[in-house]
């Protein structure tokens, strides 16, 4: 198998893995109805990289002197302690789908950085895809339903922050895997996201440690899709372009749309099959070409 295929393969499995974090959350909000989507995230990524800094140390390969911590403290702002909140903040303003399809601009955004800072050609192969891709999860998320577009503009500004956010998870994590192995890429950044989102969680750190179920949850939460989805993403960065990964990483709604069919028995209705085959479409021009 080709580098670029493995990359490819890697990023396809990184959005199935994250495809199932609908049914996590979903069973941990129904099992703590004191949790909120944020105190998920946090305890996420608290669990994610405190698994990963375990391995690390039990076979000495534990190194901070070694560690670009400007780095790392700007991804972690930014990709992850600003992303998590303004999305959240975005979802309240107007509602999850215009949250989402607002957040699905972020391959543009890679596109235009990743051209700037790694010379990643802006093919049009790559601007198609984007548009292709774009559109259909605008579908999926559902933006022809009535009370889907709940504008205002401090909601659409908050929803392109999502956007531009997590772009900078892409973009730092291309920048990062360049200069260190990816579990430590996921333990840095997970780690110093978690200080910046304690203060935002204080009142639910208890909460776990009184449910075994719920903790046993938050864990499988941390190791299937946050670990396994996380690892592969990150190590597909080192076999292709950022912003390839980037737009192929938009088969997650997809994913999970199918999930909730087979799982929840949430229908699809057509626009949202027109949409799936749009993203899927879109991969698939991504590939006739490779920028």
């Amino acid at each position: 198998m080709n580098r670029e295929l493995l990359g490819f393969a890697l990023v396809v499995t990184a959005a199935l893995l994250w495809a199932t974090l609908g049914l996590f959350y979903k069973t941990i909000l129904a099992l703590e109805p004191n949790f909120t989507p944020l105190n998920i995230v946090f305890f996420r990524i608290a669990f994610t990289s405190l698994i990963i800094f375990l391995a690390q140390a039990f076979r000495g390969e534990f190194s901070p002197k070694k560690v670009d911590w400007a780095l790392f403290l700007g991804y972690a702002l930014l990709g992850i302690a600003i992303f998590y909140p303004v999305y959240a903040y975005a979802i309240d303003a107007i509602g999850v789908g215009m949250a989402a399809i607002l957040m699905y601009t972020a391959p543009a955004w890679v596109a235009i950085f990743s051209h700037f800072l790694f010379k990643e050609k802006l093919t049009v192969f790559k601007l198609a895809a984007i548009a292709l891709t774009f559109t259909g999860s605008a579908l999926v998320a559902g933006i022809y339903k009535p009370g889907t577009l709940r504008l205002n503009l401090h909601g659409v500004l908050l929803g392109l922050g999502a956007g531009l956010t997590y772009s900078f998870y892409n973009i730092f994590n291309k920048m990062a895997v360049q200069r260190h192995s990816v579990l430590d890429t996921l333990m840095y950044s997970m780690g110093l996201g978690t200080i910046f989102l304690l203060p935002l969680n204080v009142n639910a750190i208890a909460l776990p440690f009184r449910n075994l179920k719920l903790l046993l949850w938050l864990l499988a939460l941390s190791i299937i899709p946050s670990l396994g989805g996380g690892f592969c993403y990150v190590t597909a960065l080192r076999f292709i372009p950022v912003s390839v990964a980037s737009i192929t990483a938009n088969l997650e709604p997809v994913a999970a749309a199918a999930f909730g069919a087979l799982l929840f028995g949430e229908r699809m209705e057509w626009p949202q099959i027109l949409g799936a085959s749009l993203i899927i479409g879109g991969v698939v021009v991504l590939q006739l070409k490779r920028g």
